[in-house]
Parts: C-alpha cells; sequence; structure tokens
C-alpha cells in the first residue's frame, strides 16, 4: 500500500513538472518572440530610437530641409520680385541679419494690426513666407537668441524686415497675428544693402496685380517672364514580384534575419511584414509604395522639434536614404509641420516634397511622410519608383515662349471658377459680369513649377504655371501652351 502511495506521488510530482516544464517553454518562447536581445533583429529594431547606430556623415542636417517657400522683395521704386528657384542662397544670405538681431540691446515686441502690416511691406522690404509653422525653437537652434517675448510667436509663418523701420524686423505667427520686434540700438544698412542687391539676383520683375489687371488685389506676379524649365520623362520602375526587391527592403528594417517575422502577400500582391504580433508593420504595394508603422514604446514622452526632426531625417538616412532620384538634381525640402499630443507625448507629422532644380514637383508620388511620436519613428511612407540612369531623361524647352499669365487668367477664368466652386471655396457672383473680379480676388500666388502626369504609362513632369488659393488649393497651367493640367486641394 505505501508503494503504491509513493508512485501515485512521484506521477503528481512528474506531471506538475511537465506543466511547470510546458508554461516555461511557452513564456520562454514568447520572450524569445517578444524582447530576444541576442538576437541581430533585435539589435537592427533598437537602431530605429537612436542616432548613434547611424554614421554622421549620412545624416542630413536639418538645416538643408528648412528654407521659405519664397522671399517677395519689394525695391520700394515700385518694382518687385519674387525667389523661389534659388531661394535658398537668399535665405542663406538673410538668416544671419536676424540672427544677429535678436542679440541686440532692449529687444521688445510690439503687436500690429494687419493694416499695419501692409503699410510697412509698403517700403523697400523682403518677407521670408514658409508654407508650413516653422517654430521659433529652430532659429534659436541656428544661434537666434531667446529674447523673453517669444512666446508670442511660437510658430511663424513669415519672417521680414523693412525699412519703415530699419531698428525692427517683423514676424507673422502661425495663428496670422502680426508683430513688430524692435531694438534700442541696431545697425541696419548691411541689411538693406542686401535687400538692394538682390535686384541683380532676380530674374524677372514682379508688379502687384491691382496694376495691371485692374482688381484691387495686390499680390505679385510676373507681368511676363523668360524662365525656361524643361520636362522630365522616366519609366516608374515598378519591382517586380517575384525579385528580391521587397525582402531587402523588409531586411532594411528589421535586420537581415527574418526568422521572426511573419509575410502574408494578397491577390493584388501587397505584402505585409509583421514583427511582434504585428505592433511593428512594412507594408509594400505592387506599385512601389510603401507604409512603415510601430506602436509608440512609452507614453508620456515629449520632445522638442529639434530632437523630433533629426530623428527623422536620421530614420530616413538610413532606411531609403534622402536621394530620390541618383545623381539628379532633384531633391526633398520640408512641406509641411503639424504638432499635436497624443497620450501625453509629442507627436510631429513631416511632410518633405521633391524638387528639380528647386521647382517644386506636385503629384501623386512626390511626398514623403513620417511621424515621430515621443522621439520614436512611430509611421513613415514614401514611393520607391526611382528611375535609373537609362530611363530618366530631360527634354529642354525648344525655344517655346512661356505662355503670358495674363492670357491664362483671361482665358481661363470661367473654368477656374468652376474649380473653386467645385471646392467651395468661392460662391458665384450674384453678378456674371463680376465672376472675373472675383476670381482674381481669390488669387493668393502665383508661382512656376512641376505637375506630374502620366503619359503613355510613362511619368512626365510638366513645367507649369501654379495658381494658389485660399485653403492652399493650386490650380496648374501648362508654362508653354496655357493648357489646363491638374488641381490639387
Amino acid at each position: 500500500m505505501s508503494v503504491n502511495k509513493a508512485t501515485i506521488y512521484k506521477e503528481r510530482i512528474k506531471t506538475v513538472l511537465l506543466v511547470v516544464l510546458f508554461i516555461t517553454a511557452v513564456l520562454l518562447s514568447y520572450l524569445y518572440w517578444r524582447d530576444s536581445s541576442f538576437l541581430e533583429i533585435k539589435e537592427s529594431m533598437d537602431n530605429r530610437l537612436s542616432l548613434t547606430s547611424l554614421a554622421s556623415a549620412s545624416i542630413p542636417e536639418p538645416s538643408e530641409f528648412i528654407c521659405p517657400d519664397s522671399v517677395d522683395v519689394n525695391f520700394g521704386d515700385g518694382t518687385y520680385t519674387s525667389f523661389h528657384e534659388n531661394v535658398r542662397e537668399v535665405w542663406d544670405l538673410l538668416l544671419p541679419f536676424y540672427i544677429d538681431f535678436t542679440k541686440a540691446k532692449g529687444l521688445t515686441v510690439e503687436v500690429l494690426s494687419e493694416q499695419q502690416w501692409d503699410n510697412i511691406m509698403g517700403f523697400q522690404s523682403a518677407q521670408c513666407s514658409f508654407c508650413y509653422p516653422l517654430p521659433d525653437a529652430w532659429l534659436r537652434s541656428r544661434g537666434a537668441k531667446n529674447y523673453g517675448e517669444s512666446d508670442y510667436f511660437a510658430y511663424l509663418t513669415v519672417l521680414a524686415f523693412s525699412n519703415a523701420f530699419d531698428d525692427s524686423f517683423f514676424i507673422r505667427s502661425s495663428d496670422g497675428s502680426c508683430f513688430r520686434i524692435r531694438a534700442s540700438e541696431y545697425d541696419s544698412s548691411a541689411i538693406l544693402s542686401a535687400i538692394e542687391d538682390l535686384r541683380a539676383k532676380s530674374r524677372d520683375q514682379y508688379y502687384p496685380m491691382n496694376q495691371f489687371l485692374g482688381t484691387d488685389n495686390t499680390t505679385i506676379t510676373p507681368f511676363a517672364t523668360d524662365i525656361d524649365l524643361p520636362s522630365l520623362q522616366f519609366d516608374p520602375s515598378v519591382p517586380d514580384q517575384n525579385s528580391s526587391f521587397k525582402t531587402d527592403l523588409a531586411r532594411n528594417f528589421f535586420g537581415q534575419s527574418l526568422d521572426f517575422i511573419r509575410t502574408v502577400t494578397d491577390n493584388n500582391g501587397t505584402t505585409i511584414f509583421m514583427y511582434n504580433y504585428g505592433e511593428t508593420s512594412l507594408t509594400v504595394y505592387p506599385n512601389g509604395f510603401f507604409e512603415y508603422q510601430d506602436s509608440p514604446v512609452a507614453a508620456d514622452k515629449t520632445v522638442g522639434f529639434t530632437e523630433a526632426f533629426r530623428t527623422a531625417t536620421a530614420f530616413i538616412a538610413e532606411h531609403g536614404t534622402w536621394s530620390a532620384h541618383d545623381g539628379k538634381t532633384i531633391h526633398f525640402l520640408l512641406e509641411d509641420l503639424d504638432r499635436e499630443t497624443y497620450d501625453r507625448s509629442s507627436v510631429y507629422t513631416f511632410r518633405f516634397r521633391s524638387h528639380y532644380n528647386g521647382r517644386k514637383i506636385y503629384g501623386s508620388d512626390n511626398v514623403l511622410t513620417i511621424v515621430v511620436t515621443g522621439g520614436q519613428v512611430t509611421y513613415y511612407s514614401r514611393n520607391l519608383m526611382i528611375p535609373g540612369e537609362e530611363d530618366f531623361s530631360v527634354t529642354p524647352n525648344t525655344g517655346t515662349a512661356n505662355y503670358p499669365f495674363v492670357d491664362v487668367v483671361s482665358g481661363g477664368y470661367e473654368s477656374i471658377a468652376r474649380e473653386l466652386q467645385r471646392l467651395e471655396l468661392m460662391d458665384p457672383p450674384s453678378d456674371p459680369d463680376a465672376l472675373f473680379d472675383a476670381v482674381l480676388e481669390q488669387i493668393e500666388g502665383i508661382n512656376t513649377g512641376y505637375y506630374e502626369i502620366t503619359e503613355n504609362h510613362r511619368k512626365v513632369c510638366r513645367p507649369a504655371w501654379i495658381l494658389t488659393f485660399p485653403g492652399n488649393a493650386r490650380i496648374f497651367y501648362d508654362l508653354y501652351t496655357g493648357e489646363y493640367l491638374g488641381t490639387i486641394a
């Protein structure tokens, strides 16, 4: 009887041990999957949070991506110009004056009305305008002094100087408020000379629209331009579904070993790579577009703009590079910036647009988006249809004159009105004869650049007139024929 009882105890102990071993095996497998610090994949995943893992030479400085959308110059004698193509050169010339100014004595801040702003800019002036809210913190990172009043404009959209008050700089904040920053002692002779020297750098003279179109709109525009932009063509190299492209891309994000990565491919050819039960994923679409998503590791973490921006640019340098077209004159600049708070963490969304020789390229494939949450990249998307040397071509303009902007508007104002009404940006005027004037009043900017279309299975970037309207809506017309190309809103 005692032997049987001992046997029962032994069997029970064996059962308990087996259960413990089973639970331990499951737990170790889970930990191995979730946090295998000794695997190469974990090392690669950790790199997403650290700048030290990247070669510093491969990470561009944030200043390479930040510059105004335009610099509008009033020479004070009835002539104007606007810089778009070589705006980086002009920005690099003017920014040091502001940085030095912030170190002057006795700086004070005064709030201006919209009318006061317009009157001041009616004198000799230069306005550096951004298409996104630029953090004042970034200017301080470039050497500008925090003079105690910058909380008025934590984010700005215009930085300007005018000799109406040559002891001051002027700022328009992201909410539209206008400010004058005044110094008790400041010598403005150097910046006034620099503004006058911009006359020699300008390609075209600009004039307020009210001087030649019979409107109250004072937006400056080139009456005529001799700008010579080539068209761009390339055959998009969509990755072969049977090639190693997707696997190589996944290894770039998850490391060389994909043993712990789950892979799913649907009937359309879209492939999803998942890690950590889907908390981290990479989706690669048949057209070469991809999206990377990662769940935030820590909540309640706030980082500043500069740190978040450096994290974003470093991540892109490692995962896809900043080269849109290797060896070509195509590059990215910051196009848009959003900041919000999620779960007590700062969330920055950066969007970058591609440019050719300083001119923006508008189209579906030309924006790169990355989100930094609490210092960690949680979203990244771009299109990798990168043309090679053999399928990228530049076709120079063969002497065709630019289609005058005045003719674009006078001949197309009815179609412009229809587009604006479709976008609910303009109501039809009660008097049909007032339609032309109503369209002119809506124009907020005129520029040139590129608009991407598809012709015979090829991507073509057409030189274009770009008309900007409220809400950053843009309508595009061919620079040489005046043909309507498209609308982006």
